[in-house]
């Protein structure tokens, strides 16, 4: 799955969310009768004393115990990392593909967390033959420390219009570069052209050799999905 990498410059980022796509997905995964409990992701404090493969065996376990759902919350830019952390192992060590939206949630006092909604619904099987069946390979895009979320998140709406998937590269040892990946995804649903598309796109995270001695960095591979659930808009 490897592409040349491209590297996005410094610039300032827009700030504008729009809430109602988070309600909708919010109504999917609490559906009457099976609310899906919020796994908070633990921040720079916390994580000192959590094991990270056991935090990503709490997010395989609620995919597979609530009907497939998981929404994870993170605040913080160590929080958010670790999220980043434990979807990409929940899917490695979970021998399936663990499929999320980002979102952001409206906090009291002005503030905002962010909301990963997870899903596992496909097998790898499945997933490496949808990304394989893509015209032309996605271009990576490398984030860096100073990567704009805006012009990420730009690049990534054009790169699944023109191609049907965009690709990012991340270094899973830098908080920062995982905080980005993860404001890009959730700022996707603003900058797509056709809401339905910008609304279900979904990410889908790869740590090849997170097992070995040297890990390699994530790819995070975006693509549209057809929503099934009409009604969680």
């Amino acid at each position: 799955m490897a592409a040349p990498t491209r590297r996005l410059g410094r610039l300032s980022w827009r700030s504008h969310f729009a809430a109602a796509q988070l309600v909708g997905w919010q109504r999917h995964f609490s559906s009457e009768g099976s609310k899906v409990e919020l796994l908070w992701a633990p921040g720079a404090a916390q994580a000192r004393n959590v094991d990270d493969d056991r935090f990503a065996g709490k997010i395989g376990l609620q995919c597979r115990n609530y009907e497939g759902h998981c929404v994870i919350g993170a605040r913080g830019e160590a929080a958010t990392a670790n999220a980043i952390r434990g979807i990409a192992k929940a899917s490695e060590l979970g021998k399936s593909p663990v499929e999320f939206r980002a979102r952001w949630h409206e906090e009291p006092n002005d503030e905002r967390s962010l909301r990963f909604f997870a899903d596992i619904s496909d097998t790898w099987t499945v997933f490496k033959k949808r990304w394989a069946a893509l015209e032309k390979k996605p271009q990576l895009l490398q984030v860096t420390p100073n990567t704009s979320v805006h012009n990420l998140a730009t690049a990534v709406v054009t790169e699944q219009r023109k191609l049907g998937g965009s690709a990012m590269k991340l270094n899973p040892k830098n908080d920062t570069v995982l905080a980005i990946a993860a404001k890009t995804l959730a700022t996707l649903p603003h900058l797509a052209q056709h809401e339905d598309i910008g609304g279900n796109l979904v990410c889908v995270l790869r740590w090849p050799r997170i097992q070995s001695d040297t890990p390699t960095f994530v790819y995070a591979h975006i693509f549209w999905k057809k929503d099934e659930n009409p009604d969680s808009h």
